[in-house]
């Protein structure tokens, strides 16, 4: 009768002490990672919506200065009230645009400048003109 050999365990290579360590490695990150990415996430949508938030702040204060005329409204408050549209507002206004606001010869009518700030106009002081933003 031919003699049996036992069997014998294979030997564990490097790779499947990698594997194995790698295996427990993930089981245990797993926790830690997904909430730590989705806090980030959530983090990154909430600060783009407060900086809209507060852009559209910044717009209608600058709209309800600019919407007056310029006899009623101090010169370097109305400079201030464009450079903060300027800033804060989706629509870009062309130099001669802003300009106009800051000198007066162009305000904004507070009927055509919405709640979001998206859609800003103004009009001269004689009426013959006017600049309108999408």
């Amino acid at each position: 009768m031919p003699e049996e050999i036992p069997p014998q365990s294979p030997a564990q290579t490097r790779f499947d002490v990698f594997e194995r360590i790698a295996k427990i490695l993930a089981i245990v990150a797993i926790p830690v990672v997904i909430p730590l990415a989705l806090a980030f996430y959530t983090a990154r949508v909430q600060e783009g919506a407060q900086r809209e938030s507060i852009n559209r702040d910044y717009v209608q204060l600058a709209v309800s200065i600019l919407k007056e005329k310029k006899d009623d409204v101090n010169p370097n408050l109305r400079d201030w009230a464009t450079d903060l549209l300027t800033e804060h507002s989706p629509t870009k206004f062309a130099p001669n645009v802003i300009q106009g606001l800051k000198s007066g010869a162009l305000s904004l009518p507070s009927a055509l400048a919405n709640d979001a700030g998206r859609i800003i106009s103004a009009i001269s002081s004689d009426g013959r003109r006017a600049a309108r933003g999408p």
